[in-house]
């Protein structure tokens, strides 16, 4: 496919604001219009009626750090049934799940620590290796990612310490050699 051929997907303008019409007739609040994309929000009642599909309550797990953990989705198998006008109109009607977080949230705020007490460092992605190749030793080495509860890298400031880099993007020394600089190839 080629870049001049990707214009023939450019949804129609008039198509796009009669679906818009409807919608915003049938309960849907419009929040945000992009070139190929229009997305709304209603309340599950107004879903099931227009889409003519029943909603089941999704429970997501709390240890992972989702924008929320519970919301409505179709489950397998159910109907799906929009109205002529819409589907003449529409490719597809589709719900978001919610954002997960790939860096940890910032705490409100610290307790302090006891005077004299050991504080917990941050795991930087060079102490995660070293675990890592710790682990591969006991267990031997395995093709196979060792099943964990966490994600590996914190985003952004992971990506920056495994270039040898600081949060803010200046280069820091490690083991006594100048990180490299630059962009990622």
């Amino acid at each position: 496919m080629s870049l001049a051929s990707v214009k023939r997907f450019d949804p129609d303008p008039l198509l796009v604001d009669q679906a818009i019409h409807f919608l915003s007739r049938r309960g849907f609040r419009p929040t945000r219009r992009g070139p190929l994309t229009y997305s709304v929000r209603a309340t599950r009642t107004v879903y099931e009626e227009t889409f003519g599909t029943r909603l089941e309550a999704v429970k997501l797990d709390p240890k992972q750090d989702y924008a929320f953990h519970s919301f409505y989705f179709p489950p397998q198998g159910a109907p799906w049934s929009p109205p002529a006008e819409l589907a003449d109109i529409i490719d597809d009607a589709y719900i978001q799940w919610p954002h997960i977080y790939m860096a940890s949230r910032r705490p409100a705020s610290r307790k302090p620590t006891a005077r004299g007490a050991k504080r917990r460092q941050p795991r930087t992605p060079a102490v995660m290796l070293a675990q890592g190749a710790a682990m591969a030793g006991v267990a031997g080495i395995s093709p196979n990612p060792p099943k964990v509860d966490f994600y590996h890298l914190n985003i952004p400031d992971g990506v920056a310490g495994l270039r040898g880099q600081a949060p803010d993007g200046r280069a820091h020394e490690q083991a006594g050699q100048a990180a490299p600089q630059g962009h990622l190839p």
